[in-house]
């Protein structure tokens, strides 16, 4: 077994022993009504977070209560021991140029080379982004340090090599989204989008009512119409819209406009722009472009 592994089995033995201590001194923390601590704690200490004075100061809250000291200094100690097992771990890979998650961008490259092919498709880079980012959760679980020399440049090699691959992707006219914050990465979160299916998807069949549609789905005809020269004059806001689209004749929205405004009085309801099809198409786009169904009707409603 290679030092690095020894290592970072030591550091997952440790781990387990903190959550341990971690669950002792929650049951205790409770007893003594510092819930808010607790939680603070839990999610911090944890997670590698708490660090420096805030740490020491924490602790110094523990101590001070009924709580028991050897617990506290047990779980202080148990702490140490992780960023001391971190640091080599971090200082023996680099040694011995071993590819781990925040290696130095040529190690990552040799690696991106393997993963993707000469002509990598849309799954071989929903693999590779997954496969990476996976690596990325584990390292950043279970890699605590309080050297903040050592944490900046891991989180800078980290987003490089992320960046790396959405930059190969981009030559592809591949999109990959959900990678960008390191603090909440999730692999059922990443989208990989092939962009020239996406620009083939937005543009075929987009008609001039749709994007009526569409502007009505965001608040944007509703808006038009608090101006008073708009507000009941579909002929009006037909030839602003015409400029506005610059496509088919200054009226050719007046219909649309006229039958939406009607309701279900309108003698031609087959031109009512928000019909049940025409909402879920253009629900369907408007989600392609990162806006969801839900965040437009905090501000509007059908």
């Amino acid at each position: 077994m290679k030092r690095s592994d020894q290592i970072k089995k030591y550091i997952l033995q440790l781990k387990e022993k903190e959550i341990k201590i971690i669950k002792d001194l929650g049951d205790l923390l409770n007893s003594e009504k510092l819930r808010a601590e607790r939680l603070d704690f839990d999610i911090k200490l944890a997670s590698g977070k708490l660090k420096g004075k805030n740490k020491n100061k924490f602790f110094e809250k523990l101590t001070s209560t009924k709580i028991s000291d050897n617990k506290a200094n047990e779980l202080l100690e148990v702490h140490k021991k992780l960023e001391l097992a971190c640091v080599d771990y971090f200082n023996e890979v680099e040694e011995v140029n071993d590819l781990y998650p925040a290696c130095r961008f040529e190690l990552f490259e040799d690696w991106l080379d393997q993963k993707l092919t000469k002509e990598p498709t849309l799954e071989d880079f929903k693999k590779t982004a997954s496969d990476y980012i996976k690596t990325v959760i584990d390292f950043r679980t279970f890699f605590v340090t309080n050297d903040v020399k050592i944490e900046k440049e891991i989180n800078a090699r980290l987003k490089i090599n992320i960046r790396a691959i959405q930059n190969i992707a981009s030559e592809k006219d591949i999109t990959i989204k959900g990678v960008e914050n390191l603090d909440k990465l999730e692999v059922e979160k990443i989208e990989v989008i092939n962009d020239s299916e996406e620009r083939n998807f937005l543009s075929s069949g987009l008609s001039l009512k749709l994007k009526l549609t569409l502007l009505y789905k965001l608040g944007i005809i509703d808006h038009l119409r608090t101006f008073d020269s708009l507000k009941n004059n579909d002929r009006a806001l037909s030839r602003l819209l015409h400029i506005l689209f610059e496509e088919g004749k200054p009226d050719s929205l007046q219909p649309y406009l006229n039958s939406e405004r009607s309701g279900k009085g309108s003698s031609a309801p087959q031109n009512n722009p928000l019909s049940l099809k025409l909402l879920e198409r253009a629900e369907q786009i408007l989600e392609r472009t990162d806006l969801t169904n839900d965040e437009i009707g905090k501000f509007y409603h059908f």
